[in-house]
């Protein structure tokens, strides 16, 4: 792929707002929560102003064959701020409801009472799908402007057959329908793709829409 203008433009607010000390922690995995999440609001403002979306940068940092530095860098710092925000979300009330929650509803839809660590290590594999993008969990964990936790749950369905895809592999457990084993079959390969598509597609619609809003507020 190439870089159209709106791209090269959006990177270089980008590289204008990430000093040599930043670079040097995200490198080396010291920078702190509080500064990625400062990094991360700006980008996102940055995002909005040259008309891009999510999608358009995560596209640049896994699909632009040529070498970028910032773009590497930019790879790195997704990674280390995703897996900021499952740290601090592990140790919340919000986790502890979810769980419960998720062991209520596994031990229903499996007919056997589910071991609290298995929904737990399958819950985690569901959000370690999203690691590598932007928005993470934008659709899973709630979090403030400055990364606190507000909530946490799945409200995706296709998260729901992918969480229970995993909680039967931890047991080896055979789902006996066919037509139910090869719908989730399907989906167990399909999974990222379509859910990435989709929601990019729902963030496009809202990025539009935030755009409109803003040039309407300039126009006032």
């Amino acid at each position: 792929m190439n870089l159209s203008t709106k791209y090269r433009n959006l990177l270089n607010d980008i590289s204008g707002i990430i000093t040599d000390q930043d670079k040097s922690g995200i490198i080396d995995k010291t920078i702190t929560y509080k500064r990625l999440m400062d990094i991360y609001n700006q980008i996102d403002d940055f995002i909005l102003k040259n008309e891009c979306t999510s999608y358009d940068l995560d596209n640049m940092i896994y699909n632009y064959k040529k070498k970028n530095e910032l773009l590497d860098l930019l790879k790195k710092f997704i990674y280390l701020r995703n897996r900021h925000i499952i740290k601090n979300a592990c140790g919340t009330e919000y986790w502890k409801k979810n769980m419960d929650y998720l062991v209520d509803l596994c031990n229903k839809v499996f007919s056997v009472q589910c071991k609290t660590e298995d929904i737990d290590y399958s819950f985690l594999e569901v959000l370690k799908e999203y690691l590598k993008y932007w928005e993470g969990f934008w659709t899973t964990i709630e979090i403030t402007k400055t990364g606190l936790i507000k909530n946490i749950g799945i409200i995706d369905i296709d998260d729901y057959d992918l969480l229970f895809i995993y909680v039967a592999r931890k047991n080896k457990w055979r789902i006996r329908d066919k037509k139910e084993r090869d719908r989730l079959y399907l989906i167990s390969k399909e999974m990222k793709n379509y859910n990435r598509q989709e929601k990019h597609n729902t963030q496009n619609k809202l990025n539009k829409s935030n755009n409109t809003n803003k040039k309407n507020i300039f126009r006032s």
